[in-house]
C-alpha cells in the first residue's frame, strides 16, 4: 500500500438529495495530514461549505455506531420473545 502524498477526490455515483433545489453529488475528498493523520473531507458539488472528520474519529464513530445498533436490535428481540412468552402463558 502507498502512502497519501496528495489529495484524492472522488463525486459519488447518485444525487444526495432526491427532492428540492439542491439535487447534488457529494464529493468526497481524502486528504493527507502528516504525522496527524489523514482527514475525509465531504461537499455537495458546486458548493462551498465542507465538513472533515479525521479517519480514526471516523472509524470510532462508526463503530460505536455498529455496537449500538447490535444493542439495540438484542432488546428488541428479548421484548419480542417476552412477549410472546406472555401471550401463550395468558
Amino acid at each position: 500500500m502507498t502512502s497519501l502524498e496528495t489529495p484524492v477526490s472522488r463525486r459519488s455515483r447518485f444525487n444526495f438529495a432526491n427532492y428540492g433545489p439542491d439535487k447534488r453529488q457529494i464529493v468526497v475528498t481524502l486528504r493527507p495530514n502528516g504525522a496527524q493523520g489523514d482527514f475525509i473531507e465531504l461537499r455537495l458539488l458546486r458548493r462551498r461549505e465542507s465538513y472533515q472528520i479525521d479517519v480514526a474519529d471516523l472509524l470510532r464513530l462508526l463503530i460505536r455506531q455498529k455496537a449500538m445498533h447490535k444493542h439495540l436490535a438484542k432488546a428488541r428481540s428479548r421484548r419480542r420473545v417476552s412477549r410472546k412468552f406472555a401471550r401463550l402463558t395468558s
